[in-house]
């Protein structure tokens, strides 16, 4: 990544005037600059997560890839009920090749089901994504 760069604009603007380049924040007081300041460390937050999660995952880290990301581009986040559910289609082929009883199987299926359940009633949503930055799984 060393000598890589790219841009993109994140909709917020700024007087000349009031930019600090080498620290690169704002240096007006009024509240439009410090909210500004707010939001540029929370691009820089996200961006530091994108990295370490492409870290993590052992997958290539360059600019484009974690501007991608970042924009909402990348690829979806793997939920846990629908990785599930993905299981209980093996466990379905094995129960049809009699491979494991249908006790087992309901049970797979089951637990799919009371886990959807569970985030509808906690998190008021069927599914959650599974990594480090949802503060779920980790």
């Amino acid at each position: 990544m060393a000598g890589q760069a790219t841009e993109f604009k994140i909709g917020r603007t700024v007087d000349l005037a009031n930019w600090d380049a080498k620290k690169h924040v704002c240096r007006g007081r009024t509240r439009r600059d410090l909210e500004l300041n707010k939001y540029l460390e929370l691009v820089r937050a996200k961006m530091c997560d994108i990295h370490n999660m492409l870290i993590r995952e052992n997958k290539i880290v360059n600019p484009s890839i974690m501007k991608m990301l970042f924009l909402g581009n990348g690829e979806k986040p793997k939920m846990i009920v629908e990785v599930f559910r993905e299981t209980n289609e093996k466990r379905k082929e094995e129960f049809e090749r009699g491979d494991i009883v249908f006790a087992i199987y309901q049970r797979w299926t089951r637990c799919a089901d009371y886990l959807e359940e569970f985030f509808k009633f906690n998190n008021n949503t069927l599914d959650i994504p599974i990594n480090a930055s949802s503060g779920y799984i980790s």
